[in-house]
């Protein structure tokens, strides 16, 4: 289904599929006019009518109509389609959103415990590999310890020979 050399299939050329719903999704945002000061949404709902003339008050103050008929809308009853491991059925958004946010915390918990399980035996596999490798870490670092204050022994005896040897080549001088 792939359209020419392109790499992009028919359906992501088109929007079609559900990574493009998915992905259009990702892009919801308030804005952020609205987020610094709540109290600029527009919560309310144009009350026209067929007697309605020009001058009248059509919106008024602290008209929460708009947002009463989202919530409305929100607690209405739809039927949903199964999608993301969700069985078809007939719920609210707000029961819906619900659902969803369940499923994905469960899914999150199973792949964490999956994740420190992972960890969990790799570290049993990198311990027993240093066992079968014979390579104790703590006795390399006390043997290398050993060795630098031997280095350093010896080279203080190399600087006492050759303060000496200087010395001697002074007094003959």
């Amino acid at each position: 289904t792939a359209r020419g050399a392109t790499g992009v299939s028919m359906t992501q050329f088109y929007g079609l599929g559900t990574s493009m719903r998915q992905n259009q999704a990702m892009s919801l945002s308030v804005r952020t006019d609205i987020m610094r000061n709540p109290a600029s949404l527009a919560l309310a709902q144009l009350d026209i009518s067929a007697a309605s003339v020009p001058g009248d008050v059509v919106l008024g103050i602290s008209d929460n109509t708009g947002a009463q008929g989202l919530a409305a809308a929100a607690n209405k009853l739809h039927g949903f389609d199964p999608a993301g491991g969700l069985s078809s059925s007939t719920m609210s958004i707000n029961d819906y959103v619900s659902q969803i946010m369940g499923a994905q915390a469960d899914l999150t918990n199973a792949a964490e415990d999956e994740r420190v399980n992972r960890v969990n035996v790799l570290e049993e596999v990198q311990a027993r590999r240093n066992s079968v490798e014979g390579v104790n870490l703590d006795e390399e670092a006390a043997r290398m310890l050993e060795y630098q204050q031997a280095y350093q022994a010896a080279a203080k005896v190399i600087a006492t020979a050759n303060q000496m040897f200087q010395s001697l080549l002074q007094s003959f001088a």
